[in-house]
């Protein structure tokens, strides 16, 4: 199958130190043939200025701002919404695009049809761009299934994504979470019987700010993550999704060696970070 078109999906709130250069890599790409949706959250810091002036110079790309601030997921699905093309690529507004990604990854998902998502691996870059390591995920859906392992198919990188509008919308969409949107989003397709597979290429470069969380901020993504994965494993076995504070009653009252043991791995996973 041989697919030409697609459509980059971006959204951004107060990245002007950023902004630019993220942009900057989607025009470079080496295939031409696409549009930029980019959904600015309503920022106030200079960002709106910077994606409206490219918008003037290139008719491929198109700016939403929203009314007010949304989120990640909202504005996501306002993209989402906005889109031409069924293949949407995932890109983060402090994020770089190596200049093949458009190509590969339309080539990949025109040789396997089947699959609803693709990631790719992804050189790790710092605050000023220097590269400072890889991250190069693995998806094993049929054995994250059958051993009830969501981390076998939900671990891989957003912004080096690209998915089936289609599928995406069939199962709703983003969902509001605090944190952790696009992992909540791969459980529901994978519990919806969709694919997800990774391209083993080096695409993207995506940026880590390492010092952009307090220990507080990581213990609520960690406890997003749990509870994401906790769902999906009850969809897995064919019961009703929890609610947050729910999950948080069932933890609460399970056995205090696997308290001890969640706590433990939360705080190493925050040290690592």
């Amino acid at each position: 199958m041989n697919i030409t078109k697609a459509t980059v999906l971006m959204t951004t709130y107060n990245r002007r130190g950023y902004v630019a250069a993220s942009i900057e890599s989607v025009l470079a790409q080496r295939h031409a043939d696409f549009e930029l949706i980019i959904v600015d959250d309503h920022s106030d810091d200079g960002t709106e200025d910077i994606v409206a002036n490219y918008a003037r110079h290139d008719a491929r790309i198109r700016v939403i701002r929203n009314a007010a601030n949304t989120g990640v997921a909202g504005s996501a699905n306002t993209g989402l919404a906005a889109a031409r093309y069924d293949l949407v690529a995932r890109h983060d507004d402090d994020d770089l695009m190596l200049p093949d990604r458009l190509g590969r990854q339309l080539d990949f998902m025109g040789k396997y049809p089947e699959v609803s998502a693709a990631s790719a691996w992804a050189w790790l870059i710092d605050k000023s761009g220097r590269v400072i390591g890889r991250s190069c995920p693995k998806v094993d859906i049929d054995r994250g299934v059958a051993s009830l392992e969501p981390s076998l198919f939900v671990d891989i990188i957003q912004p080096a994504t690209i998915f089936r509008r289609r599928d995406v919308m069939a199962i709703g969409g983003y969902r509001s979470f605090r944190q952790l949107q696009d992992r909540d989003l791969w459980g529901r397709l994978v519990t919806s019987g969709y694919r997800i597979a990774v391209q083993p290429e080096f695409l993207v470069h995506h940026r880590r700010h390492s010092n952009s969380l307090m220990t507080v901020e990581l213990e609520q993504i960690f406890e997003s993550g749990d509870y994401i994965d906790a769902n999906i494993v009850r969809r897995l076995r064919g019961e009703e999704e929890v609610t947050l504070s729910q999950y948080r009653q069932l933890e609460a009252s399970g056995p205090l060696l696997a308290r001890l043991a969640r706590r433990r791995r939360r705080l190493s996973q925050i040290a690592f970070r």
